[in-house]
């Protein structure tokens, strides 16, 4: 039996776009999403860019949390992940937009065995110029519950529960 799928909408998920379509006028985050119910701790990012003024550079890294800085008990303290940037931007690439940029990435670990893991990611942009159009969409593979995979069905009688 071939190990292939027909329709990818039934492993991947989409999450909320750290940066969604916008124009970027200065160096900032964009917005937390949480991961906690991606299957494995991989995700996709994509980057995608149009028309820019006055253009100097734009750089953009991803970054994890234990919390969204919104939650308890202390804010968010963002790290960059190893190997998350995407390729500097220094040219206009004008009002049809470059071909998106997809970048994989994992988690980072948690700092020790008791510390809480890394559940929230998000872009940080960086920009040295007046402005430009981009969004930042983010992919990955739904987590699946354990317990409902390895039901016992019709035709799968040596199936252990």
């Amino acid at each position: 039996m071939a190990n292939s799928f027909q329709d990818i909408s039934q492993v991947l998920t989409q999450l909320k776009p750290t940066f969604p379509p916008q124009q970027l006028t200065v160096t900032g985050a964009g917005n937390s999403v949480n991961v906690a119910d991606v299957g494995t701790d991989r995700i996709n990012a994509q980057l995608h860019v149009g028309d820019a003024t006055a253009l100097t550079s734009l750089a953009v890294k991803m970054q994890a949390a234990i919390d969204d800085g919104s939650g308890s008990p202390d804010a968010a303290s963002w790290v960059d992940i190893t190997g998350a940037a995407f390729t500097t931007v220094t040219t206009d690439p004008g009002t049809a937009g470059a071909v998106p940029e997809t970048i994989e990435f994992q988690l980072p670990q948690a700092l020790t065995v008791t510390a809480e893991p890394y559940i929230w990611v998000r872009a940080y942009a960086t920009l040295t110029g007046t402005n430009i159009y981009l969004c930042v969409p983010l992919l990955a593979c739904r987590k699946y519950d354990q317990e409902q995979s390895f039901q016992n069905t019709p035709g799968n009688s040596n199936v252990i529960n």
